[in-house]
């Protein structure tokens, strides 16, 4: 059962779910206060609300397996100048670092078939008795980007969202910081789970690479 606008809108506020209670498992019948419990979606816009789904907007880092080339854009009106590039030709781009005025984004030039890792603006609390789904929207889907990987939130996940993108069309794609290329779909669980997502990625800020290769597991 997918979960409407105003519900969404309505757990961003001050309505945030503050304990669980498992459905099965040994621990049924208890209850237990949801670790650093707090809105659904921090930094919750109304503007980015559809019938039943969420718009996620891009962050400041980048990374691709190839080298990308990047610059501080800053927006005016409805076009956006470039400032700077980005530090050189690199295939990781830390817009935090670069961006140095209020109003300032990061411009990513996509190539045709390059793939780029990205983060959410946003921080998503999923209570243990929702998931969530991500997927592309359709006017940049029209625009040949593509997401294809990691579409599934787990019930009791907390964090930023590291999502790929692909550009698949003849041309280059100008990816900009604050755009919102994805959203997010919740739906009600059949039933709430024993066990919570609590995995390697809980609590994740900006976090693109896999922490296992990190630590060199």
């Amino acid at each position: 059962m997918y979960i409407p606008d105003f519900m969404i809108a309505d757990m961003c506020g001050e309505n945030f779910p503050k304990t669980w209670a498992p459905s099965g498992g040994p621990d049924v019948g208890k209850e237990f206060p949801i670790e650093n419990a707090g809105p659904l979606i921090e930094g919750f816009d109304p503007a980015f609300l559809g019938p039943a789904s969420y718009d996620i907007s891009v962050g400041l880092k980048f990374a691709s397996p190839s080298a990308l080339q990047g610059y501080v854009v800053r927006k005016s009106g409805n076009s956006y100048e470039r400032m700077r590039p980005c530090n050189g030709s690199m295939s990781e781009i830390d817009g935090s670092r670069e961006v140095k005025h209020p109003g300032e984004g990061i411009e990513v030039v996509l190539e045709p078939d390059q793939a780029v890792l990205c983060h959410s603006v946003e921080y998503v609390r999923v209570p243990p008795h929702l998931a969530a789904a991500l997927s592309m929207r359709s006017s940049f889907a029209r625009d040949w980007l593509d997401h294809s990987a990691a579409d599934s939130i787990w019930p009791g996940f907390q964090g930023t969202i590291t999502f790929e993108l692909r550009n698949h069309g003849p041309r280059p794609y100008l990816l900009r910081s604050g755009t919102r290329p994805l959203q997010l779909a919740f739906v009600r669980m059949a039933a709430i789970p024993a066990r919570p997502y609590n995995g390697l990625y809980q609590k994740q800020e900006a976090q693109l690479h896999s922490r296992m290769a990190k630590d060199g597991v």
